[in-house]
């Protein structure tokens, strides 16, 4: 009988030291459930360049005091834009850029040497052309 009593003495005083104690217990971990605000974005197609496309007319200003306008490349002067000009530039090929003529030059086709043209110079400078 010692024997039980020595053991309920035991177990009375585990218990009673164990509600003493802050013994952690695992709580379940919060369910989150998906929400549209937090789903990842629809991704739209890139419209594909096509090879022969136009490129879309740019804004580009004049770098230089006075810069000759000519009716093509390399051609006859027809008029001039000054430094602070702004001018929409359709295409470049090689040295030149075309750009939209103005009314006073009476020309379907206006061509400006692109090392004046700030954003355009790729390495050249703006030379009396």
């Amino acid at each position: 009988m010692r024997r039980w009593a020595l053991v309920y003495l035991v177990a009375v005083i585990i218990l009673g030291t164990s509600a003493c104690l802050d013994i952690p217990t695992a709580t379940p971990a919060p369910t989150v459930t998906p929400s549209a605000s937090l789903q990842s974005p629809t991704r739209t197609a890139r419209p594909t360049p096509t090879p022969n496309a136009e490129p879309e007319p740019q804004t580009a200003t004049v770098s230089r005091a006075v810069v000759n306008v000519r009716d093509e490349p390399g051609g006859a002067v027809i008029g001039s834009v000054e430094a602070g000009d702004v001018v929409t530039v359709l295409s470049c090929r090689g040295d030149y850029c075309e750009i939209e003529p103005q009314a006073e030059w009476d020309v379907e086709h206006a061509f400006v040497f692109r090392g004046c043209l700030d954003g355009y110079e790729g390495g050249r400078g703006c030379e009396a052309r």
